[in-house]
């Protein structure tokens, strides 16, 4: 089992800001900016809960988030986003089976 949350946003203030946030829980937390090496951590130490951003160079929260349900199927997924239609929305619910929409 890896850490207790892993937090993937290519956004390296956004990481910062919400690591500071959930410090005071003092979980086990990793960051990643990178959502390929996210899903590599998804294959090899999944995490309790993954938080992912939606709009990331190369690989969006959607496709993160279908690999999570296919590597690490126990993992609570999160899609974290500042701007996202109802296609998106309703993509990530399909497809990446998500617990939550932030």
């Amino acid at each position: 089992m890896g850490s207790d949350v892993l937090l993937v946003d290519d956004e390296p203030r956004i990481l910062s800001a919400l690591r500071r946030a959930l410090d005071p829980l003092e979980i086990g937390i990793e960051t990643v900016a990178d959502p390929r090496e996210a899903v590599e951590i998804l294959g090899t130490r999944p995490p309790r809960v993954l938080v992912t951003d939606y709009h990331m160079p190369g690989m969006d929260g959607i496709a993160v988030l279908r690999e999570a349900r296919r590597l690490s199927p126990d993992t609570v997924r999160i899609l974290l986003t500042a701007g996202a239609d109802s296609r998106q929305i309703v993509e990530a619910i399909n497809v990446g089976r998500i617990f939550r929409f932030v």
